[in-house]
């Protein structure tokens, strides 16, 4: 997010045909705050998808032990005769 306010800035810049240090002075400050802008979003979206991870976990939580019913099966025999 940061190198994209640089660019934005910077295109911006040059086509308002500004000089050089104010260009890249503007293009660095908006770099600089669009990095702290884009830090505290991902922030935001990791904290989010953690809160979703947590509450699916408890709401899903993993058996203790596999169920009893589950029937032996024998991979050597087949459902049906091979064609001939």
């Amino acid at each position: 997010m940061g190198l994209s306010g640089f660019a934005i800035a910077a295109v911006t810049g040059l086509l308002s045909q500004n000089p050089a240090d104010v260009i890249l002075l503007r293009a660095i400050v908006c770099m600089v705050g669009c990095q702290f802008v884009g830090f505290f979003i991902g922030m935001i979206g990791e904290r989010a998808i953690n809160e979703r991870i947590e509450a699916h976990r408890l709401d899903n939580p993993e058996p203790d032990e596999a169920p009893a019913d589950v029937p032996e099966i024998d991979v050597n025999e087949t459902a049906h005769s091979a064609p001939a």
